[in-house]
């Protein structure tokens, strides 16, 4: 049988090589382990990428050479010994070091082995104290130089201080942001409001479900302190058995809910609705139980979430697909449009820590022109006097206000409601006042 450890390391070259380029998920061979093994080699995964900067800065303090100068399968074995002597629990420090070290002397070669031995035991020499949550005096941000902030809320405190003593490049090491993102964020909302939305994507988000009718089974969830919304518990049930169970229930963030339901504002009600990137047609039936008289057409420019579609399409009568290679063929005939805009993610770096490390200006400045075009491209789509509604998972303005802006001025649309959601909770706050940020904005054509 595998080994966890190996596919894990084995994975992790190769992420070391893609590098900023990482791919959540992608593991394979773990359907090969037990479910226990699964879940360890899972974890170690994640968490390497959620805090692959923490965890380069640490190993950098502990080599004598620069990181970028080691060969891919060291720097992989590196991170992931290092990911779970720091930010794993319950795991004996002697099985994790004898792992990574015979791991890599059959994968590189014998002495290479004595280098990760003598690294990892200097980050297991490096652990000081660990401190909970409660003890925690953060004070005005960023923490100590000394302190690794763990996704608990707690921290570990060092031996010596590890992290850069220039505050946007420490908590770009602590926290795992790239100084790029945190400098936008500084720029846009400030150092205080920027540690935090860092020390925010820390923790995992949690599984959120909605429209959860009263007869359900409510053993597994948690009322979230959004109403309509309850945190599932994978300890408590299995989620797709709970979800085949009721049907009428979704996976949603309460921040996705929020902006889709910018669509009770339209009046009259529209009778046909796109959804031109449906995605795996969660907002699509939020859509459909919003507006219970609309024709429903969705489309996704990926093959496997218009799969997805066409059978969620099977079960619903108000929902048809079509290709987006066929999508000219409803010109003229949305009373609402929908656009959710790919965009920089930086709204669920909670869900998706490995879009923070692909942030450039540029790649804004990039997207911000996919999504002008994606809009120009799709208004033929639109009725006369009909509604546009456009959102993001992002929390740039460049993405976000300014392009309500654009279409404001050259294609004569007219905002009549925005929501803009900042992330909240996080490390030491309960699930269920965890929320990921986003932005929407409804828009009526212009007369």
């Amino acid at each position: 049988m595998s080994n966890p450890r190996d596919l894990v390391l084995n994975h992790l070259t190769q992420q070391v090589k893609r590098f900023p380029d990482l791919s959540l998920g992608a593991m394979t061979g773990t359907e090969a382990l037990e479910p226990r093994d699964q879940a360890l080699a899972r974890a170690i995964d994640h968490i390497c990428i959620r805090r692959w900067l923490t965890l380069r800065a640490v190993l950098q303090s502990r080599l004598d050479r620069p990181w970028d100068s080691v060969q891919p399968p060291i720097r992989a074995a590196l991170l992931g010994g290092a990911a779970q002597l720091l930010l794993m629990d319950r795991l004996p420090d002697h099985a994790v070091l004898n792992h990574a070290v015979e791991w890599t002397k059959r994968t590189v070669r014998p002495k290479a082995g004595g280098l990760v031995n003598a690294v990892l035991r200097r980050v297991i020499d490096l652990r000081s104290e660990r401190i909970e949550a409660s003890a925690l005096d953060s004070g005005d941000p960023p923490l100590p130089r000394d302190l690794l902030p763990l996704a608990d809320g707690g921290a570990w405190r060092l031996g010596e201080p590890v992290f850069a003593e220039d505050i946007v490049p420490r908590l770009s090491g602590q926290c795992s942001v790239p100084a790029e993102l945190l400098t936008s964020w500084v720029d846009h909302f400030g150092f205080a409001e920027a540690a935090r939305l860092a020390h925010h994507q820390l923790a995992p988000a949690p599984i959120t479900v909605t429209d959860v009718s009263p007869d359900a089974d409510h053993d597994p969830l948690t009322p979230h302190e959004t109403s309509g919304f309850f945190i599932f518990d994978v300890d408590r049930a299995n989620l797709t058995d709970w979800l085949t169970a009721h049907p009428a229930a979704r996976v949603q963030d309460q921040a996705t809910a929020l902006t889709m339901a910018l669509a009770r504002e339209c009046d009259p009600e529209p009778m046909t609705i796109i959804d031109l990137c449906a995605g795996r047609g969660t907002k699509t039936r939020q859509l459909a139980a919003i507006l219970p008289e609309a024709r429903l057409i969705a489309t996704d420019r990926d093959y496997e979430r218009f799969e997805d579609l066409n059978r969620l399409a099977e079960h619903h009568p108000r929902i048809e697909t079509v290709p987006l290679s066929r999508i000219r063929e409803y010109d003229g005939v949305a009373n609402l449009l929908v656009i959710d805009a790919p965009c920089t993610n930086t709204g669920v770096l909670g869900r998706r820590p490995e879009a923070k490390y692909r942030y450039r200006p540029a790649s804004v400045e990039q997207l911000a022109g996919v999504q002008r075009q994606l809009i120009a491209d799709a208004i033929p789509l639109l009725a006369p006097d009909a509604w546009l509604l456009y959102a993001t998972c992002s929390l740039d303005p460049a993405e976000n206000e300014q392009q309500v802006v654009w279409m404001e001025r050259w294609h004569r649309f007219k905002r009549v409601r925005e929501t803009n959601t900042r992330p909240r909770g996080g490390p030491a706050q309960p699930p269920a006042r965890y929320s990921d940020g986003g932005y929407g904005a409804l828009l009526r054509a212009g007369r």
